[in-house]
């Protein structure tokens, strides 16, 4: 938004832009992780904090408007690409005006109010949260780690050093991570490649950190899919040699990390190798796991069945914006009724208030539903979907049909 950072209203065709890019997402189902900023890496930052409220009033009828298609969004708006790091005259040379400590607040607070009460929202690290202090919405922002190095980068002044492994503001990420998304993303494949301080992140301490974070999403641009821009070969970046590191049971019960049975087996009962690419990949997020099923009460029409699930989550965090419940569906996978039921905000895969208690929880989820009016034979089907209609396969093997995962058939009489 460089062009506006001087106009204290953006222009129609401006927001008519954003807004097809908007709807381009709806429409291809994606949900996006939303930034937006004025200036570049040499660019200078907007002029006033005026302009910067103004702009907001106008962005909010965009994330009301598409708050189905925006999973996250970034508290940006401030400093090079809207990281919040040099917008002060003794950072860049120019002629602006600097935002000051309350006018801070005061943006942080005016975008709080007007987002859309269950958009997840980040900011890029605890320090930044102060502006949020006093805002009912304080405790459910989480964090955009515009910098990530794993936990092995523990003296070494470079990056997002707020985030320096165990740090005071790391832990108070770890405290704050389990009610609110986590990102990260790490340095570009150029800046490590071109710099002897920056030596590879080590899949290890990626795993480790991105656990002890329950990060939910990561970018696989910065240092993978970033290699085109530089001239250069996949295999020279950093996320690259994760794919080279082969991992184990053992490696990740090392690292204190969860894993399902079934992850090192294949379809046909074959063993699987796998790296420290893939691990990050199934388990960046939520990755949920039937225990046990129960189906009592009657087996004629009309009768109410109960319906008791255990689940477990073997991915880094909770399940956010999503919807989970039971269905019905007849024996050709049509919908006969469903029902809401569990809430996957607190699927949480161990104890939320101590990472250090590694012991997995398991989560119960129970419903009533009445059987068909019609005899016949039946299914009862797990849903766990978004309000853009994508659904969730479980990781059992079982069948999954058109977005439910089947869990028990039956006949009634």
């Amino acid at each position: 938004m460089g062009e506006y950072r001087a106009d204290a209203t953006i222009s129609a065709e401006a927001l008519t832009y954003m807004d097809n890019i908007l709807k381009a997402y709806e429409e291809l189902g994606v949900k996006v992780y939303l930034n937006i900023y004025y200036q570049k890496e040499i660019d200078l930052p907007v002029q006033s904090a005026d302009i910067v409220l103004s702009h907001i009033d106008q962005y909010a009828t965009l994330w009301n408007k598409y708050s189905k298609v925006i999973y996250c969004y970034n508290m940006s708006l401030l400093g090079r690409y809207g990281e919040w790091v040099k917008m002060n005259p003794d950072d860049v040379e120019g002629d602006y005006e600097t935002i000051t400590e309350d006018q801070k607040k005061q943006i942080v607070h005016k975008v709080l109010n007007e987002l859309p009460a269950d958009m997840q929202v980040t900011m890029r690290d605890p320090e930044l949260k102060v502006y949020a202090e006093g805002h009912s919405r304080y405790s459910n922002i989480g964090y955009d780690q515009s910098a990530f190095f794993g936990s092995d980068y523990l003296d070494v002044e470079i990056g997002q050093g707020d985030f320096k492994p165990y740090t005071e503001s790391y832990l108070t990420a770890m405290a704050d991570a389990p009610y609110a998304v986590m990102f990260g993303e790490a340095f570009t494949t150029n800046w490590f490649n071109n710099n002897p301080d920056y030596t590879a992140i080590d899949a290890w301490g990626a795993i480790k950190s991105m656990s002890e974070q329950r990060f939910g999403a990561f970018n696989v641009n910065h240092a993978y899919g970033d290699y085109e821009s530089y001239g250069r070969k996949i295999s020279d970046t950093v996320m690259y040699q994760w794919k080279l590191k082969k991992i184990s049971s053992g490696d990740l019960s090392d690292l204190g990390v969860l894993v399902t049975d079934s992850w090192f087996t294949g379809v046909r009962g074959n063993n699987v190798v796998r790296s420290a690419f893939d691990y990050i990949k199934d388990y960046l997020g939520y990755r949920i796991s039937v225990d046990n099923l129960s189906v009592t009460g009657g087996n004629n029409v009309g009768d109410t069945v109960n319906i008791s699930m255990d689940l477990k989550n073997y991915g880094f965090s909770a399940a956010f914006n999503l919807e989970s419940g039971f269905a019905i569906l007849d024996e050709n996978n049509n919908v006969v009724s469903e029902i809401v039921a569990g809430n996957p905000e607190t699927w949480y895969s161990t104890n939320p208030q101590n990472y250090s208690d590694r012991v997995q929880l398991t989560h119960n989820i129970t419903a009533n539903m009445n059987l068909p009016t019609n005899a016949g034979t039946y299914k009862i089907a797990f849903f766990l979907r978004n309000d853009l209609g994508q659904t969730a396969r479980l990781d059992n093997l079982i069948e999954y049909a058109d977005g439910f995962n089947i869990l028990h058939m039956f006949t009634i009489n």
